[in-house]
């Protein structure tokens, strides 16, 4: 199948850990060959709604589906081709430590792939790094690299081996401006391709410019889904006082 043309469904998912619910009994679609951008407060949620649909959380009950297909109950193999079409860009890089930035990129090329060439895989590393002016970094390890130079490479990994489906958790953060517009010119890219994207952000413009439908989440609950259009006009209590917060902290970071 093509996994950018089915829906992502999450049916009834419940998270607890001791006594304490992360999610409970959630269900949500995000629809296919589309953005769908993740908003709320801190600790509503969303980073482990987007984990459990990219199948690397357990959950205590309830299922995710690909169309018709479990991902919580793929055979290793079916996992590992799962694995090869998603791509997953974490909030705080997730790099392999002890490994260079080579070697983080890599890895997924060969996984993905363990018959090809090392010199295609060093020129899809290579060419994935002058995206950025990072190729600087390939023989470095993550810790000699800063905070938004993490993040690229995370999201570099995400994207390299070209998935039908990227999952990405506050792909601009700690960013600087230059690196944040080509991410997002990637971004279109996928969008014009028609892949499935499914992000968490707080960056309102990101969800505005980019988004095709936004999720709105509050304790730990689905409060508001819809375009990008219906929810900019939404009366929504809590998600006007989300955005006229998240406005009021964006006027005061320009000073």
């Amino acid at each position: 199948m093509k996994w950018n043309e089915v829906p992502v469904t999450l049916k009834e998912i419940s998270l607890v850990v001791g006594s304490e619910y992360i999610l409970d009994n959630l269900s949500l679609d995000f629809n296919p060959s589309s953005v769908t951008v993740l908003m709320g407060g801190s600790g509503c949620g969303k980073s482990t709604v987007l984990k459990a649909a990219a199948g690397l959380t357990p959950l205590s009950s309830g299922n995710v589906f690909y169309g018709d297909q479990s991902v919580y109950g793929l055979n290793q193999k079916d996992y590992a081709r799962m694995q090869q079409n998603t791509g997953f860009m974490f909030q705080d890089g997730a790099l392999w430590a002890n490994k260079s930035i080579y070697d983080n990129l890599s890895l997924p090329i060969i996984i993905s792939d363990n018959s090809v060439k090392p010199e295609q895989v060093e020129k899809q590393v290579m060419e994935a790094l002058s995206t950025f002016n990072m190729e600087f970094a390939a023989n470095l390890r993550p810790a000699a690299l800063s905070a938004g130079e993490k993040k690229i490479i995370s999201f570099l990994r995400a994207i390299i081996t070209d998935p039908d489906i990227l999952f990405l958790d506050e792909p601009t953060s700690f960013i600087d401006r230059r690196s944040s517009l080509t991410l997002m010119k990637n971004l279109f890219r996928f969008k014009d391709e028609g892949r499935t994207v499914i992000m968490v952000t707080h960056d309102l413009k990101l969800a505005r410019t980019l988004g095709d439908y936004v999720v709105f989440m509050h304790d730990r609950k689905v409060e508001l889904k819809g375009t990008v259009e219906d929810c900019s006009r939404s009366e929504n209590t809590l998600w006007r006082t989300f955005i006229e917060d998240s406005q009021s902290d964006a006027a005061e970071l320009k000073g």
